[in-house]
Parts: structure tokens; sequence; C-alpha cells
């Protein structure tokens, strides 16, 4: 990823990065989604844009997070929260 961020830098460019939950929506802790938003707060201080897709298709039963909207709702908040963090500090 970091020859892929330095190259994204060099071109002004932006990276869409697909952070698909494959082992469950469970697995998306505070920490965990924080941990996450520092290694992209890391690539965008280094000058490579990012943007997050989070758990696509979700409405789908082929995916370990499909069909679970309670769950997904609860995943996504976290997720965007660490990250809305990460961004509001830089502003």
């Amino acid at each position: 990823m970091r020859s892929v961020q330095m190259q994204i830098a060099a071109l002004g460019g932006m990276a869409v990065i697909v952070a698909q939950p494959t082992y469950g929506l469970s697995e998306i802790t505070t920490a965990a989604a924080e941990t996450f938003a520092k290694i992209i707060e890391g690539y965008e201080q280094q000058g490579a844009s990012m943007l997050i897709e989070f758990g696509h298709e979700m409405n789908g039963n082929w995916y370990a997070w499909g069909q679970q909207p309670a769950e997904y709702i609860k995943a996504f908040q976290t997720m965007s929260t660490a990250i809305a963090k990460v961004w509001e500090a830089h502003q």
C-alpha cells in the first residue's frame, strides 16, 4: 500500500479504499475503527487523498456483513465516527 500511496500523492490523485468487514460486523470495534482511521490519516498526511467505501452490497446475502441492518448501521457509525474524528482534527 505504501508504494501505491506514494504514486497517488505524486499524481495528486485519490485512492478508493474498499473496506470489507470479511470477518463479520462484530469485528468493527471502536479500537479497530480508530486503527483504520489512523492508517488512512497517515496516507493523507503524505499527500494521498482517500475515499472510503465501507461494506458495499450490504443488502445481499453473499457477504458476511449482508442482510444485518441493525449490525451494519452500528458498524458503519463506528467507522464513520472514527474517521470523522481524524479528519476534524486536521481542519
